[in-house]
Parts: C-alpha cells; structure tokens; sequence
C-alpha cells in the first residue's frame, strides 16, 4: 500500500526535504506527512502541475480558492491519495479513482459561491475520509456539506518536537511577548490592543510581531513594538524560544486559527495565551502550558500575560508542562498515527 501525498500549489517537497537535511524546516516532508513511514506506509509525492501559474492562479480565485487545475495525476504505484487540506483534496476526489484522504480548514468557515459550494460538497463526498484538526468543523461539514458523519473525523495536529526543541543555554528575555501567524483569521489590531495595556501596566514589555499581514498603518508609532514581516524557520525557532511568552488573538472562527503558533511555543518551552475559539479546547487541556481567553476580550487576553510576564516561575512551569504535554500527544508522529489509521480505512472501505 502506497499512499499519494498532496500539498498546496506552491509547496516544493524536493526543496522542502533537502532544506530540512540542512537543518533549516521541521520534518522530512511538510506536516510530518513522510512519518506515515513508520506505520509501514510508504510515501510518494505528486509532480508539480504543468499548468501557467498565472492560469492556475485566476482559476483559484474564480474557484474561491479550490486548486481546480490542479488535479493530481496518480502515481503508478499509488493506493491511496491524501491530500492536506481541501484546496487540493476536493479536485483529487473529484479527478482520480483511487480512494481519497481529505483535510478540511477552510471551507467551513464561510458560506462560498453557490456553484463553487455544490463542487466542494460534490468532491468532499466522493473523498473516501476526511479528517479536520478542530472538533468545531465536524457539525457544518455534515450540514452544509452533507458528509456522512462516519467518514468525518477530528484528528490532532502536531508539530515536529525534534526541531522545536530549545537549547538548554537558551536565555529568555523577560520582557519579550511574541506574536506569530499570517493566516486571515488573525487579529493583530487586538495582538496590539492587548499590548497596549500591557505597557501601560508595565512598561519594560516589548512585543515581536512575526507576519506579513500587519501594515505599518495599523501599528503607527506603538511604543515597544517591533514587527518583521517573516523570519527562517531557525530564526523563528530561535525568537520564541527566547520569549517570555507567546500572544495569539483571532477572530471568529472553526478552524483553530493559531493552534500551531501555539504548539509550537509549547513545544520550545514557553506559555501561550490563546483566543477560545470553537475548537481550541483540544489544544488547550489542563496544565498544558496553553491559555485560553474569551473570544474579543482584549483586557483578558492582556491579564493573562501579565500574569505571566511578572510570574517567572509560574511562566516557567507552564511552559514545562506544555512541553511535556505536546511531547505526548500533540507531535507530528502522533498525527501520522491518526492519519495512517485513516489512509488504511479509505483503502479497506471502511
């Protein structure tokens, strides 16, 4: 049994693959897909499409982000196709007859265009399983979407702990908040409001925005705030292991926006404090080094981590625990497992 990866349009596995022998990525393969390896699942990936990336272009977005013309061709020895998420998922379902695999993020999140919603819906059908990474997504896909509930299943998604592991003689800056992610879900006018009344409460605090979705408009002269529009992985690594903490803020939404911002902080050693969206429970359980605030409550979001930035023992045991917690069941092998439990389950017609 061989399992056909599929990714996103602009994802290079070859590249991907050699930048991580170097040192540079998490994982063999993005996502942890190549660990499907160690459950006796061998992986291929898919050659890149030959269609222009101009043309491929307009018709993601005539198509509301679906990769229409990017339907896979199967590999030879392919038994089954997984895709990581729909925009390549719903036109493998729909263009190749081997079973299946799908993950869902994004279309349950807002109604699309009716034509480009029956397509979706006809495509997540003919997918033999499909897999969502928030519990929150299961009830508008059987919906909306008419799945069958049966082939519908909430995974864990995970990082990789072998790269976001901190060195030992890691120093961390007491003062520093960092806030990370460019997903549309993001809200970084709240990320600075929060600050705002952190600094008025404490004004050594410094906040790091990593993300090319913040305009200089929206942070204007805010004191103790830095933004960088994107950072290597390693330096990335290198700045939240060093932080005091790490901010998320979003906006409504079933998808989890920010749980890998989280996972990843956990992962190095450091607290998070997290928006409670729908979902976000899974990431957030007892004693897990991950906060969760209300949905819009700014002033929660800045308790929290003032609480946290004149705590260093408290902020130190979290960040502990949140370690251990995602050491055990919130790593890229543990989602493998889940996924490779799926990929047989597509091929047996269960």
């Amino acid at each position: 049994m061989t399992v056909q990866l599929l990714y996103g349009p602009y994802v290079d596995t070859e590249s991907w693959t050699r930048r991580h022998a170097r040192g540079e990525v998490p994982d063999v393969l993005p996502y942890g897909l190549d660990r499907l390896r160690e459950h006796g699942l061998p992986v291929v990936t898919t050659a890149p499409s030959t269609t222009p990336p101009l043309l491929r272009a307009g018709l993601r977005k005539a198509g509301d982000g679906i990769d229409w013309a990017g339907r896979a061709r199967r590999a030879p020895t392919a038994n089954v196709l997984l895709a990581w998420d729909e925009r390549s998922g719903v036109p493998a379902a729909l263009g190749v007859e081997v079973p299946a695999v799908t993950g869902v993020i994004w279309v349950t999140d807002r109604p699309r265009w009716p034509v480009v919603e029956q397509a979706i819906g006809r495509g997540l059908r003919r997918a033999a399983q499909v897999f969502v990474l928030s519990s929150a997504q299961v009830n508008p896909l059987t919906t909306r979407y008419r799945l069958d509930p049966r082939r519908t299943t909430p995974i864990t998604f995970g990082v990789d702990t072998d790269f976001f592991t901190a060195p030992p003689d890691t120093e961390v800056d007491r003062d520093l908040v960092v806030s990370i992610g460019n997903d549309r879900d993001r809200d970084f006018a709240g990320v600075l409001d929060a600050f705002r009344r952190i600094r008025e409460r404490r004004s050594s605090s410094r906040l790091t925005i990593v993300s090319e979705t913040v305009s200089p408009t929206l942070v204007g002269n805010a004191p103790g705030v830095t933004v960088i529009p994107r950072l290597p992985h390693v330096e990335l690594r290198a700045l939240v292991a060093s932080a005091s903490l790490s901010l998320v803020v979003t906006r409504p939404n079933l998808h989890a926006s920010g749980m890998t911002a989280a996972l990843e902080s956990t992962a190095l050693g450091r607290p998070a404090v997290i928006t409670a969206t729908p979902g976000m429970q899974t990431y957030a359980p007892a004693d897990g080094g991950v906060e969760l605030v209300p949905p819009g409550d700014v002033e929660a979001a800045a308790s929290a981590c003032l609480a946290l930035l004149s705590d260093r023992e408290t902020a130190d045991g979290q960040g502990e625990a949140g370690r251990t917690t995602v050491l055990t069941g919130y790593s890229t092998a543990t989602q493998a497992a889940q996924l490779a439990t799926l990929a047989r389950s597509a091929l047996s017609g269960a």
